[in-house]
Parts: structure tokens; C-alpha cells; sequence
């Protein structure tokens, strides 16, 4: 679950840290527009809450991810927006019970990341939401592949600056991760942050 986090984010969401590159003029919206199907790097590092059968445990973790962009916003009469897809994410944290968390996206074109503007008049602030699948491993259980069944969903609604350096993100609700190998066996991540820092590629 914590790996859960840093994808976003992406960890989670994990949006604005993923968009920031190398800005395209794109109309009155070109602050967050960038080509679509370019690449977007972002760095995360936060906490996830984890719940794994009666242990219960706050990780803390470092990851990185890669975000497409898929659609920019051509109509200057709604709010200024880009739609992303997460193609990348792997990211690392440590428990002294449950051992290596190591956690990977789960590509998937049926949940979209977006960063919108809050209201027509000016592209910022904005409210990036990052949105993916994960997959969890743990050390302590080599033979358990944890999938979530709910995507991760990463949320900041005060996004002031763009491409922002920081920005914090809160994961929306809790994500239900189960064990492909033993679907008896559930995960639960209630809640996760993500401090995401983007990069030009």
C-alpha cells in the first residue's frame, strides 16, 4: 500500500509532479499542456497506511513515474484541463514486520489522471488528480501478489504554480488490494500521501 502511494500518487497522483515538463503553447490553457503523447517524469516520497490481516503499520517510501498525456482541453469557454495515463511507477519502502514493500503500476487505459483548472477565468489554481491501478509485493510473503481491486486515486486542489516543484497529494479513499495467488487474503490501504516533484524529460 505504500508502494501504493509513492505511485503516486502518484502515488500517487501522484498529476501535477507527473506533468511537469516541457510546456507546449497551446491557446489560453498552455500553462499545463504539453504534446499529447509525451512523457512525464515525476519523482514521489510520502507515508502509506497499511493493513495486512491483524498488522496494521505506516510506511514510508520513494518512488518514481511516468505519465502520458492523452488529451488537452480545446474549448477556452471550460476550464482549462490535461488528461493523463500512468504507463510507469515502481517505488520501495521498508517494515520492521512485513520487510520489503516494493509496489508497481498496473497499466490500464480505463482510469485517466487529470490536472483541471478551478475555474474558467484563469488556468491555476487547479486540482490535479492522479488515478492507477497497483500491484503489491511483500518480502515476508514471496508468493503473495497483491492487486487492487479500486484504483489509487491522488488528490491536491490548490495547485498554485505549474510545472509545480512540490506538491502535496492525499489519497481520496481506501484501496483494496487482494492477493492473486490466495484471493482469501486481503490488503487494505486507508490512506497515503505523496510529496510529488516533477522533471523534464
Amino acid at each position: 500500500m505504500r508502494i501504493i502511494s509513492r505511485q503516486l500518487t502518484a502515488l500517487s497522483a501522484i498529476a501535477a509532479g507527473i506533468v511537469a515538463l516541457a510546456s507546449t503553447a497551446h491557446a489560453q490553457n498552455a500553462p499545463y499542456q504539453y504534446p499529447v503523447g509525451s512523457a512525464n517524469s515525476c519523482g514521489a516520497q510520502g507515508t502509506t497506511a497499511t493493513q495486512l490481516g491483524g498488522y496494521s503499520s505506516t510506511i514510508p517510501y520513494q518512488g518514481q513515474g511516468t505519465f502520458q498525456t492523452i488529451s488537452n482541453s480545446e474549448d477556452d469557454s471550460q476550464p482549462a484541463s490535461t488528461t493523463m495515463m500512468a504507463v510507469a511507477f515502481e517505488g520501495t519502502g521498508q517494515d520492521p514486520e512485513l520487510g520489503e514493500v516494493t509496489w508497481r503500476l498496473v497499466p490500464s487505459t480505463t482510469v485517466l489522471s487529470t490536472i483541471t483548472a478551478n475555474q474558467v477565468s484563469s488556468p491555476l489554481p487547479a486540482t490535479g488528480r492522479l488515478s492507477f491501478y497497483a500491484e503489491v509485493r511483500v518480502s515476508s510473503q514471496p508468493e503473495a501478489i497483491y492487486r487492487s481491486e479500486n484504483p489509487v486515486v491522488m488528490v491536491n486542489r490548490n495547485i498554485t504554480e505549474w510545472p509545480h516543484r512540490r506538491a502535496r497529494y492525499n489519497q481520496e479513499s481506501t484501496v483494496i488490494l487482494r492477493n492473486i495467488n490466495n484471493p482469501a487474503q486481503v490488503m487494505m490501504a486507508p490512506a497515503m500521501t505523496a510529496v510529488v516533484t516533477a522533471s523534464a524529460q
